[in-house]
């Protein structure tokens, strides 16, 4: 047993304290117990050496009847480094069928819970920011509205302004540093209980929590905006960037992780209209112009499928003559429902949309 890499021990359950009697070196050299041949070490349940106690009541409870007991136990040796360890025990009887010992071994899984643990954080974080990602943020707002039945929650959407042109033009390797480079700047202007992701692409996103009110959530957002006004220095070019801001709370906007997202989104699609650069709270107005533009949006699919768009020409006429030496070709749209629809009135969203 001694050249077991398993952790294996004896305990003597008929003595007060249930002292391990046998410990090889695998168990040793895991837990950081040490025994003399005067001493024997204490019992793993007593040990005050940073083992999980919730976790060894399992344990206790095997031993206290006398079943077969399993575990997965967190401690820290005297190095300072935790270890995972899966411990499995079982009772030894005498020739009477009294259990007088338990025998139990320790399997090293820390580089198992390492793994686990990596997989995890890739599986919650942005891997270009280090940030959370969409679906933390998603577990995160629902945990924060699940639970703040009294606490109000703010919700910024943050979208960087012309983003798309320093990308294109300087390249993705810039691009990718001056993101890494902002998501810093913005965490920095946050307290410890505050939540902030990579949304995708440009855009981020920031849970505020206890936020009183819309005053607050204002000041946060505008201490945001202020930070991105000194420029990024990115492999040699000096870069300015500014970021339209949209604020949701809860639960005046929504009681819901989605309807808050919706709604500080729609926030800050009015911050871009509005000139970029600067912050917009949520209102209900909001909402119905989205409506409306989607619907807008999807009629205008089906209005090329069913020829619903006409030309009309009008003359350009030169006043010194009277002749007609051109025509301006317009478009209308013949909606089977709301009837003649002028070009101001979808040209825009047919352009945004491709």
């Amino acid at each position: 047993m001694d050249s077991s890499t398993n952790g294996i021990f004896i305990v003597d359950i008929q003595k007060s304290g249930f002292p391990i009697i046998y410990a090889n070196a695998a168990f040793r050299r895991l837990t950081g117990l040490q025994h003399s041949s005067s001493d024997t070490i204490p019992c793993l349940c007593q040990h005050d050496g940073a083992w999980n106690s919730s976790c060894m009541q399992h344990i206790q409870q095997a031993v206290g009847s006398r079943c077969e007991g399993y575990t997965v136990l967190s401690f820290t040796p005297s190095e300072g480094e935790t270890r995972w360890v899966e411990l499995f025990v079982s009772p030894v009887e005498n020739h009477a069928g009294t259990s007088t010992h338990y025998i139990g071994i320790l399997h090293d899984i820390t580089e198992r819970k390492r793994a686990e643990r990596h997989l995890l954080h890739q599986a919650t974080h942005d891997p270009l920011t280090g940030l959370a990602n969409r679906y933390q943020l998603h577990q995160k707002l629902t945990q924060l509205t699940d639970t703040a039945s009294q606490t109000s929650l703010g919700v910024l959407f943050l979208d960087l302004d012309r983003f798309k042109v320093i990308n294109d033009s300087l390249g993705h390797g810039i691009g990718d540093e001056l993101l890494r480079q902002v998501a810093k700047r913005l965490k920095r202007c946050l307290r410890g209980n505050d939540t902030i992701a990579r949304f995708g692409g440009d855009e981020f996103v920031i849970l505020l929590d206890g936020v009183q009110g819309a005053g607050d959530a204002g000041k946060v957002a505008q201490k945001l905006i202020d930070v991105l006004e000194s420029p990024f220095n990115v492999q040699g070019h000096s870069l300015f960037i500014s970021t339209s801001i949209g604020i949701s709370l809860f639960p005046e906007h929504g009681k819901d992780s989605q309807t808050l997202l919706k709604h500080a989104d729609a926030a800050m699609y009015q911050s871009k209209a509005a000139g970029r650069h600067q912050v917009s709270l949520f209102s209900s107005a909001m909402s119905q112009h989205a409506s409306a533009k989607l619907s807008i949006e999807n009629d205008l699919r089906q209005a090329l499928e069913q020829e619903q768009f006409t030309l009309h020409y009008q003359p350009i006429i030169d006043t010194r003559n009277g002749a007609i030496v051109g025509a301006e070709a317009l478009i209308r749209w013949h909606h089977p429902q709301r009837g003649m629809i002028l070009p101001d009135a979808f040209i825009p969203q047919a352009e945004e949309s491709g």
